[in-house]
């Protein structure tokens, strides 16, 4: 006998769920013929030279947002130190869940109006 569950999750308290990106979408370059590229290196500003980059931050979209959370919103995306994240796995989806004060930057339309309030 298969049971079809009806469960659903939540992050409580100022945690946010994020289900991240493969590819940071605000990384990408595109082409004058259209091809769009990701650069796995980085202008150095202390060196001057190309590094390549460390995953150190991740880029992902909000799924869920606890009850006490100030400014993360369903929908946004976020960028997130990879140190404070924590993974949960649930019905066959991979998530991450990060304490609010741990994400780096929000990316949504009307921050602005948003942090007014």
């Amino acid at each position: 006998m298969i049971m079809e569950l009806k469960k659903e999750i939540m992050p409580l308290y100022s945690t946010v769920m994020i289900e991240l990106y493969e590819e940071n979408p605000y990384e990408i370059h595109e082409t004058e013929t259209g091809l769009k590229l990701t650069s796995g290196t980085f202008d150095n500003p202390d060196t001057g030279n190309k590094d390549m980059k460390d995953r150190f931050m991740v880029t992902g979209s909000v799924k869920a947002v606890g009850p006490d959370c100030k400014y993360a919103h369903e929908g946004d995306d976020v960028m997130v130190d990879v140190r404070g994240l924590r993974p949960i796995i649930f019905m066959g989806n991979y998530y991450f869940q990060v304490a609010e004060q741990n994400i780096i930057a929000l990316l949504a339309d009307d921050l602005t109006e948003r942090f007014k309030k």
